[in-house]
């Protein structure tokens, strides 16, 4: 919508659900400070349907290491309380990021090929299962 605030839809076709999601950047990440977004989306991967989070996200990238932290204050209407969503984004190539991330109680692994409109990611749910994520911009 903005170069800011971005507004989508989130499918989930195991349980049939669409979702909004939105995301509003407050500040861009500089050498002095870190990339701030407050957004909601759907719960964590596993959560009950009709389920949503929101969340406070800090992230910073390292780019000699080719690394970009992130931490979140995320509330779970799963949970009814806060939880503390963290990861690093790794950037094996150009086209090709790996993600080890925890979403506040368990922990998942995202592998993610990117292209300039959309991207694909094979997930390694509760780091057992597979998954596959697709996301196209408009």
């Amino acid at each position: 919508m903005t170069p800011r605030f971005q507004a989508g839809i989130e499918y989930n076709p195991v349980v049939n659900e669409i979702v909004p999601t939105a995301n509003w950047i407050l500040n861009r990440a500089s050498l002095r400070l870190p990339l701030v977004v407050l957004g909601t989306s759907s719960d964590r991967i596993g959560s009950r349907e009709g389920t949503h989070a929101y969340f406070l996200t800090f992230a910073q990238g390292i780019p000699r290491l080719r690394l970009a932290p992130y931490f979140s204050i995320n509330y779970s209407e799963t949970d009814r309380g806060f939880n503390f969503p963290f990861g690093v984004n790794i950037a094996l190539g150009e086209q090709w990021d790996l993600l080890p991330m925890n979403d506040g109680r368990r922990s998942h692994l995202i592998l993610t090929y990117k292209e300039q409109n959309w991207n694909v990611s094979l997930i390694a749910v509760y780091l057992r299962h597979p998954g596959v994520s697709i996301g196209f911009a408009f």
